[in-house]
């Protein structure tokens, strides 16, 4: 746990330049509402025109449209003065087949129809140029029949008038112009020619105007989404904060810990994990601690009847007997015994146990195996009984496999009823292509609230130290380790005071049916 601890200082010392992901939130924040400033700006100063103008072409040809669907000149020069009224627009009817204007308004201050179209003679009359009209109609049916004419910029500087001078067209940067040329019918089948004129930009007042509010704006909202990009990570940093604070005492040994749960989806998933981990890690702690304890007693236990026996054979000739001899090896055995399941259920869970997986006769076997008890039936009056009603042939490591049976008989001789009956059974799934062996007792059976830990690790049920109940707790998890590995399942059922039923199922390669003169039910 030390080494632990010292891990997790490196690592937080490794991470010391990091920026906290709080001021990475501030500043995702920050950049996000620069870019949306940034794009406002754009449009507010850099496309601003261009969006104007297309604005502006599609509302006069809208004009021009909804003006000539009358044919009553009433109706039509209604259209035009609420148009020419509502869009500040100068407007100019021309009949191509009449060489009549039909209809005309006036409302720009500069305005080039009313200013060149429309000249003014010396007696104050108006006259129509046709010459410039023309130059203007051949541009719009160049264009097929509709033309934008931005002051000069499509035409030459200036024109010759009716009295043969030329004029210059005006050019005024701060209030450009457009005109719109349409040639087109009218409802009645004559051809016309409408001219309308409008303002192409708002004035540079305005402009100057949504600028200076747009700067104000835009500090506004970059000073709001500073303060609300630091109450947004406070929230969020808290909690971690918190739980890392907590993780730290963790990591320390400190497994006394809950770790509050947030509002956050992802917080709160930490926060349920890391309570998790806590838990395990006590358990593995408290497990650790019985290891150690069982462990300790078990091994001492062996090594004083070796050494106290040892001592007494040199000291008194005459007890060096076989029956002396036998007792240190036997104590010899159970100190290997140990060892050996401490070093496989180490070698099974770090996957460095290599299985040799081969076709193998089950069902012999286990009766093979259930004849290392004839001594323990002999001496003790146990019972071991097996029964099955086929012979079954699996695939898997030989080996594993019956060190799991050993390991559930060995668990039901320690906690064997005062019968000390035992009972091997194999029964066959034939639907599934399963076979499930089990072991019953008739012993003390297991609260309920074990049955899910007794297949840890250095778990013993009866934590009291007796010599009959010899192990290291480390049986079961190995037969888990070993049934899990050769992708099967495990189980228990128990009723306390009645016994208990240890279990493993594993998918079968084929069976054949018993002999007529093969026994069935004991061994």
């Amino acid at each position: 746990m030390k080494h632990l601890s010292n891990k997790f200082e490196s690592i937080k010392n490794e991470k010391t330049n990091k920026i906290s992901i709080k001021w990475k939130i501030v500043f995702a924040l920050f950049l996000f509402t620069g870019i949306i400033i940034l794009i406002l700006w754009l449009f507010q100063v850099v496309f601003l025109g261009q969006i104007y103008e297309s604005i502006k072409y599609r509302q006069l040809e809208s004009t021009a449209n909804s003006i000539l669907k009358s044919t009553d000149p009433t109706q039509l020069e209604n259209r035009c003065e609420r148009a020419s009224t509502k869009y500040e627009l100068c407007i100019l009817i021309y009949d191509l087949n009449t060489n009549e204007i039909i209809c005309t308004k006036d409302n720009l201050k500069h305005c080039w129809i009313h200013r060149f179209l429309l000249q003014q003679n010396p007696d104050g009359s108006s006259r129509f140029n046709l010459q410039l009209a023309d130059r203007y109609r051949q541009e719009a049916l160049k264009s097929g029949g509709k033309a934008f004419i931005v002051n000069q910029i499509q035409f030459e500087t200036d024109f010759i008038g009716a009295e043969g001078v030329k004029h210059p067209i005006p050019y005024d940067d701060e209030n450009k112009s457009v005109m719109m040329v349409l040639t087109t019918t009218n409802q009645n089948g004559d051809d016309v020619i409408i001219f309308l004129n409008s303002i192409l930009e708002p004035v540079s007042a305005t402009v100057e105007t949504l600028n200076s509010m747009l700067l104000f704006i835009s500090i506004l909202i970059l000073l709001i989404a500073t303060l609300v990009g630091l109450g947004i990570s406070y929230h969020i940093a808290k909690p971690i904060t918190k739980i890392t604070s907590q993780a730290k005492e963790l990591a320390k040994g400190n497994y006394n810990l809950t770790f509050e749960e947030s509002s956050y989806k992802e917080i709160n998933d930490l926060s349920i994990t890391l309570n998790h981990a806590s838990t395990e890690l006590s358990k593995v702690d408290a497990l650790k601690n019985d290891l150690i304890s069982n462990i300790s007693h078990d091994l001492r236990t062996p090594l004083t009847l070796i050494s106290g026996y040892a001592e007494m054979m040199r000291d008194l000739p005459d007890e060096s007997t076989p029956e002396n001899l036998q007792i240190i090896i036997d104590e010899a055995d159970r100190m290997k015994n140990l060892v050996n399941d401490v070093l496989d259920i180490s070698r099974i869970q770090s996957g460095t146990n290599q299985f040799d997986m081969e076709d193998f006769p089950l069902t012999n076997c286990i009766e093979s195996e259930l004849t290392r008890y004839n001594k323990l039936r002999d001496k003790e009056g146990y019972t071991i009984g097996f029964e099955y009603d086929s012979m079954v042939t699996l695939h898997g490591d030989q080996g594993c496999i019956m060190r799991a049976v050993y390991n559930l008989v060995n668990n039901a001789v320690t906690h064997a009823g005062a019968d000390k009956l035992i009972v091997v059974r194999q029964e066959v799934d034939s639907k599934h292509k399963k076979v499930r062996i089990s072991v019953t007792d008739n012993g003390e059976g297991i609260d309920p609230d074990k049955l899910e830990l007794i297949w840890e690790r250095y778990y013993k049920v009866d934590q009291t130290h007796k010599r009959a109940q010899i192990g290291t707790g480390l049986g079961l998890s190995i037969v888990k380790n070993i049934v899990t590995a050769h992708g099967g399942t495990y189980g228990v059922t128990s009723t306390k005071g009645q016994g208990s039923t240890f279990y493993f199922e594993l998918e079968y390669l084929c069976t054949e049916p018993i002999l007529p003169n093969e026994e069935n039910g004991g061994i």
